[in-house]
């Protein structure tokens, strides 16, 4: 359940229906993709055995950022292809995570998983905002 500005309560649906239903939050995500690479590249990020940590703050069912995590990950392993990368989904306590989980390992028919294309990427969510 989320509480709206009006204070009225609704429910969260789970199961894709978020990025399913909201394709222009996924167009403004992925349209940031130049910036955040450029924000990754002046970054010193050097071969380590420290997970290099990513934070889809928001993350709602974690589809609408899927494609541009791919990219940063692909980004950072270009540069330091032994370093671990932990992606952390935040949303408010009452989000469906079992959502994000199914579409970040790739049980989501039609959306492709970046754990489908690299290897020590670990996944974590916090209910928190």
């Amino acid at each position: 359940m989320h509480t709206i500005g009006s204070g009225t309560t609704i429910a969260m649906k789970g199961g894709g229906y978020y990025s399913e239903h909201t394709r222009g939050a996924k167009d403004v995500i992925d349209n940031t993709a130049v910036l955040a690479l450029d924000a990754l590249s002046s970054m010193s990020i050097e071969e380590s055995n420290r997970p290099f940590a990513i934070a889809d703050y928001g993350a709602a069912d974690g589809g609408t950022s899927v494609d541009l995590i791919r990219q940063l990950i692909g980004a950072i392993r270009s540069r330091a292809p032994g370093r671990p990368v932990n992606v952390v989904n935040t949303d408010l306590p009452g989000n469906d995570y079992s959502s994000v989980f199914r579409m970040t390992q790739g049980q989501h028919e039609g959306v492709r998983s970046y754990l489908e294309d690299f290897d020590d990427v670990y996944v974590m969510a916090a209910g928190t905002s």
